[in-house]
C-alpha cells in the first residue's frame, strides 16, 4: 500500500499532520473520516529513495503451499492462528517456518489476516496481501484462496515452461559466445598480421574495420577503446535500471512503465489480460457480499497492482458519484474493452452484474492461460531465429573480412 501525507482537522478543532497508508486519495479521505476527522488535504508522496530495492517475495512454489493450506483452512473453519502456526513447524523451508510463525503471532494480537501478511514486509507480494483484504471485506475467505491457487500456480507453470523453453536457445547463445571469443582474440589477430603482408588500399582498409567494430571486435583485440567494448553493455545496463529507479520514485513514473508494459510484443496482451482477470475476479466476489460499489472497485483495483487500473477505477468512482452507470464510466476510461463494456451494460440492465462478472472473469482466465501457453511454445523458435541471425551475422562478416583481405 502506498504512504500518503494528511492534513486534518480533529473533533477537538486542533489542526493535526501525519501519514496513513492506503490504496488511492480516496480511500484514505474516506478512513480520516471514519475517525471523526475534518480532511483539508491528501497529498501523494513526493518519491521513494533511489537505491531503496526491496527484498524478493517468497517463491511462488511456497506461496502456492501457503494458499492452498489457507484454503483448507477456511474450508473446515479450523483457527486460523494455531493452524499456521502447526503448518509452519511441518514445512521444510526454514524462511517460510520463520513467517507463517510470525503471522500466527500477529493473529494471536488481534490482527487481521491481511494485516499479519503486510506485517511481514515484502515477503508476500502486493497482489496476495490485497486479495486477502478482499476476502476478509467479504467476509468469504474460501474464495479468495481459491483464486490465490489458481493464480499462484499458473505462476509456477508459466515459469517452469519459460525455463524449459529457454534452456536449448541458452545452449546455443553459450557457444556462439565462445565462437565470437575464441574468433576475436585468436583468428582477428593473425588476419590483422597477415593483411600487413599485402598491400591493400584505403577503401579495402576501411572496410575491413568496419567490419571489426561491428563486431566490436576491435574494441576487444588493439583498439584504443578497449575498455569501452568490454564494458560497455554493462554500463548502458546499469544506466538503464538507474533511469527505472528514478522512473518508478514518482506515481507519474510508475504510470508510465505499467503503460509500457502493456504495449510490449508478446508480454503487453499477457500483462493486460491478467490485470483484468484478477481485477474482475475480485469485483465479482465483493458484489456478491454486497460491499459498496466504490469500496468494491478500490480493493479490487488494489488486487490487480496495476497504476492504469487504478487511475482507470479512480476516474470511474467520480463518474458513478455523478450518476453515471458503471458500464459506461468503464468505456469512458479507455482502459476496458469494448466487449466488457458492452457485457456490464447489458447485466446492468437485467440486473445481474454480479453473474455476469463471474462469466466474464471465467472466460478471461482461460483467455490467460492460453496465451501463457502461446507465449512460452513461441519463446524457444524466436530465441533460436534470433541466435541465428546473429550467428549468420557472424560469418557474413569473416567472409566478407577474408575477401577484402586477399582482393
Amino acid at each position: 500500500m502506498t504512504q500518503f501525507r494528511y492534513r486534518a482537522i480533529d473533533p477537538k478543532g486542533q489542526a493535526i499532520e501525519g501519514v496513513v497508508e492506503g490504496n488511492s486519495m480516496h480511500q484514505v479521505t474516506r478512513k480520516l473520516q471514519e475517525r471523526g476527522l475534518t480532511v483539508n488535504q491528501v497529498l501523494e508522496p513526493e518519491g521513494e529513495a533511489l537505491f531503496n530495492v526491496r527484498p524478493a517475495h517468497l517463491p511462488w512454489q511456497e506461496l502456492l503451499l501457503v494458499a492452498q493450506q489457507l484454503d483448507m483452512i477456511a474450508r473446515n473453519d479450523y483457527p486460523l492462528a494455531p493452524s499456521l502456526k502447526t503448518m509452519g513447524r511441518e514445512l521444510g523451508s526454514k524462511r517460510l517456518k520463520s513467517v507463517l510463525a510470525q503471522v500466527g503471532e500477529d493473529l494471536e494480537q488481534g490482527h487481521d489476516l491481511n494485516e499479519a501478511l503486510e506485517r511481514r514486509g515484502n515477503q508476500f507480494p502486493a497482489l496476495f496481501i490485497h486479495l486477502v483484504r478482499a476476502g476478509e471485506a467479504a467476509n468469504n475467505l474460501s474464495e479468495v484462496t481459491r483464486l490465490l491457487i489458481n493464480y499462484c500456480a499458473r505462476r509456477v507453470e508459466t515459469t517452469a515452461r519459460i525455463r524449459t523453453a529457454l534452456i536449448y536457445p541458452s545452449i546455443l547463445f553459450g557457444a556462439m559466445v565462445i565462437l565470437v571469443v575464441i574468433f576475436g582474440l585468436f583468428v582477428v589477430p593473425g588476419m590483422t598480421e597477415l593483411i600487413k603482408d599485402f598491400e591493400i588500399t584505403e577503401e579495402q582498409e576501411f572496410n575491413y574495420r568496419f567490419i571489426k567494430n561491428l563486431l566490436m571486435l576491435q574494441f576487444l583485440v588493439d583498439g584504443p577503446y578497449g575498455p569501452l567494448g568490454i564494458y560497455g553493455p554493462l554500463i548502458v545496463c546499469a544506466l538503464a535500471y538507474i533511469s527505472i529507479l528514478l522512473i518508478r520514485r514518482y506515481p507519474a513514473g510508475r504510470l508510465w512503465l505499467d503503460w509500457l508494459k502493456m504495449r510490449i510484443p508478446f508480454h503487453g496482451p499477457i500483462h493486460y489480460c491478467a490485470t483484468l482477470t484478477i481485477f474482475t475476479q475480485a469485483l465479482a466476489m465483493l458484489f456478491k457480499a454486497r460491499v459498496p460499489i466504490v469500496e468494491s472497485l478500490e480493493i479490487a483495483a488494489a488486487c490487480a497492482s496495476s497504476p492504469q487500473l487504478e487511475r482507470a477505477v479512480a476516474q470511474i468512482v467520480l463518474e458513478i458519484a455523478e450518476g453515471n452507470t458503471l458500464a459506461d464510466s468503464c468505456e469512458n476510461t479507455n482502459f476496458f474493452t469494448r466487449d466488457y463494456c458492452w457485457l456490464l451494460g447489458v447485466s446492468e440492465k437485467r440486473g445481474d452484474l454480479e453473474t455476469t462478472l463471474g462469466h466474464i472473469a471465467d472466460s478471461l482466465e482461460r483467455d490467460l492461460k492460453a496465451r501463457d501457453m502461446t507465449f512460452a511454445a513461441l519463446l524457444s523458435p524466436v530465441l533460436v531465429s534470433i541466435l541465428g541471425l546473429m550467428v549468420l551475422f557472424l560469418f557474413i562478416s569473416m567472409y566478407v573480412s577474408l575477401n577484402y583481405s586477399f582482393i
